[in-house]
């Protein structure tokens, strides 16, 4: 969590840079921040008395885009639809948000990050306190932003068994780097002694990958 805020610029490094667009993360600007789509841990724990609908909950990233104040323009609104769309929640778009699933809920708040249609896909332990099936679904979603839309995904996970064919590298943390490189050489027995055990594994996929690279 601590490494996702330094890249959102919300922490600045006592030592070393974090650098986005050729920039440091903390130095973006509003509309360069924008190209960065995040869902904290548990976001979708919503508020049982939350008045609000799908569609109401999936544009906010956007209205913080815009400004306060803004009305957002029909490009705008075209971008939620999409967002929508691309997780399933369109035919949905006029429930409440409190009616849905956890499930369901957790692909709203990613229908929020990429409403801004990201380059870069920040997840914090994105399918903590969903079932199997939802988790499958959820990496399938990932997956397929990743190779169809080229949407860069850099997701924090203690599963790593769950997400391991779904990444190409792997960086663990526990408090010092214990290993980046291959999510292969990372599950290997080798790596495994170097102490991974009781860590927080992040992985990362490009999104320029191939279909055979896992």
């Amino acid at each position: 969590t601590t490494l996702l805020k330094l890249i959102l610029g919300l922490l600045v490094p006592t030592q070393g840079e974090v650098r986005l667009f050729g920039k440091l993360a903390h130095q973006l600007n509003r509309q360069e921040r924008s190209q960065i789509g995040y869902v904290r841990q548990r976001a979708w724990d919503i508020d049982p008395s939350f008045p609000g609908t799908v569609y109401e909950a999936a544009q906010t990233a956007l209205y913080a885009q815009a400004g306060l104040g803004r009305w957002l323009d029909r490009a705008q609104r075209a971008q939620v639809d999409q967002a929508l769309e691309q997780v399933g929640l369109w035919p949905l778009r006029h429930a409440l948000v409190r009616e849905l699933s956890v499930g369901q809920q957790q692909r709203l708040y990613l229908a929020r990050a990429l409403s801004c249609q990201p380059q870069l896909l920040l997840l914090d332990e994105p399918t903590s306190a969903v079932d199997i099936d939802a988790q499958r679904q959820f990496y399938d979603l990932i997956t397929h932003l990743n190779r169809q839309h080229g949407v860069t995904v850099i997701l924090v996970s203690h599963d790593l068994d769950s997400i391991a064919a779904q990444a190409q590298t792997l960086l663990c943390l526990n408090h010092d780097l214990l290993y980046y490189g291959p999510v292969e050489a990372g599950l290997s027995r080798e790596a495994s002694e170097l102490g991974f055990r009781g860590t927080q594994p992040l992985l990362h996929r490009h999104p320029w990958s191939t279909e055979h690279e896992h």
